[in-house]
């Protein structure tokens, strides 16, 4: 210490407060960073992110390097400062104390807070550089560090605790990615941020929430007089509608107007349908059938089993009292003694 200048020995102080500080920061830094942020840089090609993504893949052994270093550097601040004191002052004890203060305060202020707040601050700046720096680290001090989480390891075996690896990505729940969504205004449109929020409602609604009611419901009486029959083809502003006949509470089909214009048009031998023969009878062909569903069910699943059994429309019933809406088709009836009929056009 006689041979080393004062300057020098602050310098190397303030070199170890340096140092101390930068671990503190990429400590904070990389348990910050946001995973799914970083995957999707590693995704694109980023080598740093691809770095920082394999070291946070080993937390016990990158916190064992980060923890090692810091506190290796505030042992030796703490020293070097208590060997100056002894140098310069002397051994009183007033003074060591004070020189203790001294140091914990610098250590404190610059080393731990300050540093931290950064790390907190701007994780993906300061993370994604470190990792050059911690990498070669990691490889270097694998003795130490594994002699450490030795310890560490059999530690947590008796408190019974089964730390996470890093091939075990947590997984995000329904509520998580709402927070996402809603989050991201800035970076998704209003429109499309509603159909994204609807999506996980999906989850909890019912065919009783979107259900249309049997009054709102435009169907076409296939028991009616032909020209009742040909005015409303003609004249109807939907693509489908369901065909019943003289009871709408029977559903027999849905018809597909845009399959029967054609045929209205030319005429088709083989299905005998054509504008001049059009009724109800043949009409019953050409109607495709739908599917029964529960008020109950959840719209999800009913909007998977239309995928799955291609079948556009669903028809629904209301438990009021009354009677059941159910198709003509083969198909297990509800006792009409318990249900009001609805219908649910769930395209």
């Amino acid at each position: 210490m006689e041979n080393i200048p004062i300057w020098a020995q602050a310098l190397i102080l303030v070199a170890l407060l340096l140092a101390s500080a930068f671990f503190s920061m990429t400590e904070t830094a990389m348990m910050a960073i946001s995973r799914l942020r970083l995957r999707h840089m590693v995704r694109s090609g980023n080598r740093a992110a691809r770095r920082t993504q394999a070291l946070l893949a080993e937390t016990d052994r990158l916190l064992g390097v980060v923890l090692l270093g810091n506190n290796l550097l505030n042992a030796a601040a703490t020293a070097l400062v208590t060997a100056l004191t002894i140098h310069y002052v002397g051994d009183r004890d007033w003074m060591l104390i004070s020189a203790t203060l001294a140091i914990a305060f610098l250590i404190l202020v610059f080393s731990e807070v300050a540093p931290k707040i950064i790390g907190a601050t701007y994780p993906e700046r300061i993370a994604l550089p470190a990792s050059w720096i911690l990498k070669p680290l990691l490889w270097l001090a694998t003795p130490p560090v594994w002699f450490v989480n030795l310890f560490a390891g059999s530690l947590l075996t008796l408190l019974r605790v089964k730390p996470r690896t890093g091939a075990e990505q947590p997984r995000l729940s329904h509520e998580e990615l709402r927070t996402l969504v809603l989050e991201g205004g800035n970076f998704i449109a209003a429109k499309h941020r509603s159909i994204l929020l609807n999506l996980f409602d999906l989850e909890r609604l019912t065919v009783d929430d979107v259900m249309t009611p049997r009054a709102r419901i435009e169907a076409l009486d296939i028991g009616q007089e032909m020209d009742a029959i040909h005015r409303q083809l003609t004249t109807t502003y939907h693509n489908k509608l369901p065909v019943y006949e003289e009871d709408i509470t029977r559903v027999a089909g849905i018809l597909h107007i845009r399959k029967l214009l054609p045929l209205l048009a030319a005429g088709e031998p083989n299905r005998g349908v054509s504008f001049h023969t059009v009724s109800g009878s043949n009409l019953l062909p050409v109607a495709s059938r739908c599917n029964w569903v529960p008020p109950s069910a959840v719209t999800s699943g009913s909007v998977a089993g239309q995928s799955d059994t291609r079948c556009r429309k669903n028809v629904a019933a209301k438990p009021c009292g009354l009677s059941v809406l159910a198709p003509v088709a083969p198909a297990s009836p509800v006792p009409a003694s318990t249900v009001t009929p609805f219908l649910a056009a769930l395209t």
